[in-house]
């Protein structure tokens, strides 16, 4: 069961650690975050769209999500680095003719200095509160293939 304090941001975290909602201020150093840790190649073949899209969901003007659909987690002890992020997006999918919303994590990121300490699962226990508290019957990781062996 998910606690209610994941409805509420921001949420001290261990070791001084700050989850709290992605802002339009934090759009470039979030960009350039989430280029580094999901490009493939980031040397020879930097996925460049994964900028655009970062900023586009930070920009207010994105017509699903707002900054308020992405949490980051910084480390106040370095400069408010962020070290962590998540994006839901609400989305409306069918089946069989039923229409029901359905909350899609994207742009999950960890800094791997600050892996295996929960701060993912955190991120995600609150999405699944938010989700649920919308009406979303459904949580949905479309992802890509080679990601999740």
């Amino acid at each position: 069961m998910v606690s209610k304090e994941s409805h509420d941001l921001p949420i001290q975290l261990g070791d001084g650690l700050l989850m709290r909602w992605a802002t339009t201020a934090d759009a470039d150093e979030l960009a350039e975050f989430n280029l580094h840790l999901h490009s493939e190649d980031l040397k020879d073949d930097p996925e460049l769209w994964l900028k655009d899209w970062t900023r586009d969901i930070l920009s207010g003007h994105h017509p699903t999500i707002s900054p308020k659909g992405a949490t980051v987690v910084v480390d106040p002890k370095k400069q408010n680095i962020i070290v962590s992020s998540m994006t839901m997006i609400p989305q409306l999918w069918a089946y069989v003719g039923l229409t029901f919303g359905c909350g899609r994590p994207e742009l999950i990121a960890i800094d791997p200095d600050y892996r295996r300490a929960g701060l993912v699962r955190r991120q995600f226990e609150h999405f699944h509160t938010q989700s649920a508290a919308g009406g979303d019957l459904i949580q949905a990781i479309t992802g890509i293939p080679w990601y999740y062996r």
